[in-house]
């Protein structure tokens, strides 16, 4: 099994916002944008560009990482839902800032 860390980089401000909005309401905001993913693998992957450039595929029965994954599936899997991104099925999707806590 190959191990992804995966990072999103998304607009905010004080009208866009995931505090004053929520997940499904940040993600929906018409002035909201996904504009960089950024994933590195145990396998040599190197990716940092447009989430449309990159291909989610590769995920699949892999493991991911991300540090606040929360955030980080719950965008993707949102993107899926409306169409922004290709569904993939990760074996695992962890959380690095739950693993430091535990």
């Amino acid at each position: 099994m190959i191990t992804y860390a995966l990072d999103w980089e998304s607009y905010y401000d004080g009208e866009c916002s995931i505090t004053t909005l929520g997940p499904r309401g940040y993600f929906s905001n018409q002035i909201f944008a996904a504009y960089m993913v950024t994933v590195v693998g145990d396998d040599g992957l190197r990716f940092a560009g447009h989430p449309d450039d990159f291909d989610f595929s590769i995920l699949t029965g892999n493991r991911v990482l991300s540090h606040n994954a929360a955030f980080d599936q719950s965008l993707y899997l949102y993107g899926v839902e409306v169409g922004w991104f290709k569904p993939c099925s990760p074996a695992e999707w962890h959380c690095t800032a739950d693993m430091t806590a535990f």
